[in-house]
């Protein structure tokens, strides 16, 4: 029962002290609080405590108001009953309602955030497969043409044709690169990794390319370099091609050198830095702070001369930081430039050596990067293979004709997802190419219903080839979710899908 209330409540509550006194308290209440509540705020008062906390309580014109509230008990002479209990409350409906209408709008724009993040997702697959699709068209029939006969001249504007091509493939995978990073939608794998190797892959790479301008290319690794590691080789790898494409192409006398050193080791962790130093061109002072911003390059005679979209030293630096390191440069202009990068890495436990090398084979099988195993190309002298091709893309259909048309193979194509499944139940295929993103179903979910009708028949597994036009490495991952064996990433060379299907068989 209500015995006293002071004027300050009557304002909050709306009530007179004459309306209140002598009222049980539950004449307040919102009915907003649990009894689990309740048992709490008995159990402290019951203990000879004081109870705080947030009320809600309910005003006369029904309106909800709340309250930062201390109790004391008040107990009967010589006895733990309870008899009063004393409350001080302060009104702080303003500053819930505030905070209330605070988290509202921060779970909108969460909501908005992830909503946002999705659509662009969605958006860069899109672009991705509806540029990349056309683009395997382009560089697979350049291929093809570059096997027939030509004369001089169609052979040279054969080969700008194919240049150009892949100039355009590189700056569709940098805005795809640059953007699913920049909506924080890359995760970095923890893999073990052998650095010499991948040093190894890079050098292959990149030293042809040096060699052709007439540069040495030179590789220092310290003799201190731990071989085994844990990390995400693809990206280090493509940070190391980034930065030796760049010093290739800007040295025209000289040499380019990768250089590998050891900074720390500490309770099983290497401190790396990886320096790519040449004798180029140079950078001016006032040029340098440019260099790692999205499409910022030196200056427009370098864009004129060298061309390419400034994407590149951006996605070094994301990439790095993703990693948890830095990147700096040092350079002068005219006697060359020295870009560096610090990246601290677990070092492979005796466990995780021995899977080095498996995993870089489990890599070129599942086709990251048009990466291949390494097989004889499929002849006469072997056994005919029966491909089924579920493609939507005329182009592409014809492409892959073509592509294994002299390897001893039948192809039987599907116009869709739906198609292709039904092809599958009639038919006996050694391999399917199946095309990740096609109407009626997707690749994705046809895999998975030939995946099912195998199971629910008693059929041995029928490998199957992803063919996605994404180029994003997460398509990988959900195309062997699905069930298929095999991922490649359009545009795809004939040697490539020759040796993947050799592979699988």
């Amino acid at each position: 029962m209500i015995l006293e209330v002071n004027d300050n409540f009557c304002t909050v509550s709306g009530y007179s002290r004459e309306e209140l006194i002598g009222q049980n308290h539950r004449l307040l209440s919102s009915k907003q609080h649990s009894k689990e509540y309740f048992a709490e705020f008995w159990r402290i008062l019951r203990a000879g405590q004081v109870w705080s906390g947030l009320v809600q309580n309910r005003a006369k014109n029904g309106e909800y108001f709340w309250l930062q509230t201390v109790i004391s008990p008040i107990f009967k002479p010589g006895t733990l009953e309870i008899e009063h209990f004393l409350a001080v409350r302060f009104d702080v409906t303003k500053n819930i309602l505030e905070r209330k209408e605070f988290e509202k709008q921060l779970l909108q724009a969460k909501e908005a955030a992830e909503t946002g993040a999705r659509i662009k997702s969605e958006f860069l697959a899109n672009m991705s497969h509806e540029i990349r699709t056309p683009m395997n068209a382009i560089l697979g029939m350049a291929e093809l043409l570059g096997e027939t006969d030509l004369t001089t001249t169609q052979k040279k504007y054969l080969g700008i044709f194919k240049r150009a091509g892949r100039t355009l493939l590189e700056v569709i995978n940098d805005v795809l690169d640059i953007s699913k990073l920049e909506s924080g939608e890359v995760v970095l794998d923890q893999e073990p990794l052998s650095l010499h190797d991948l040093i190894e892959d890079v050098v292959e790479l990149m030293k042809l390319k040096a060699f052709a301008k007439g540069l040495r290319f030179e590789v220092d690794i310290a003799a201190n370099v731990a071989d085994g590691v844990v990390g995400d080789s693809l990206r280090i790898k493509e940070v190391l091609l980034n930065l030796c494409g760049n010093a290739v192409k800007f040295t025209d006398r000289g040499s380019v050198q990768v250089k590998v050193s050891v900074l720390d080791v500490e309770d099983s962790i290497v401190s790396l830095v990886f320096t790519v130093a040449d004798t180029g061109i140079g950078i001016a002072d006032g040029e340098k702070g440019k260099l790692f911003r999205p499409f910022m390059q030196a200056n427009k005679n370098i864009i004129r001369k060298y061309h390419g979209t400034g994407l590149g030293l951006a996605l070094c630096k994301k990439y790095v930081e993703l990693m948890g390191g830095e990147i700096w440069l040092e350079s002068q202009l005219g006697k060359g430039s020295q870009f560096s990068f610090a990246i601290s890495l677990p070092l492979a436990t005796v466990a995780t050596v021995a899977s080095i090398g498996a995993q870089g084979v489990e890599s070129a099988e599942r086709g990251f990067n048009n990466s291949t195993v390494s097989q004889p190309p499929l002849s006469s002298e072997r056994p005919c293979r029966r491909i089924l091709l579920a493609d939507d893309s005329e182009d592409n259909q014809l492409l892959v004709r073509a592509y294994l048309d002299h390897a001893n193979c039948e192809v039987e194509v599907a116009n869709n997802g739906g198609e292709a499944f039904e092809r599958f139940r009639t038919g006996k295929f050694d391999v399917v190419l199946m095309d990740m993103q096609m109407p009626v179903l997707d690749g994705y979910q046809a895999t998975g219903k030939i995946r099912e009708w195998e199971k629910l028949m008693g059929r041995e597994r029928t490998p199957i080839v992803a063919l996605t036009a994404s180029a994003m490495k997460e398509e990988a991952g959900r195309a062997l979710k699905a069930g298929c064996d095999v991922h490649a990433a359009k545009p795809i060379s004939k040697k490539t899908l020759i040796d993947l299907v050799e592979s699988v068989c």
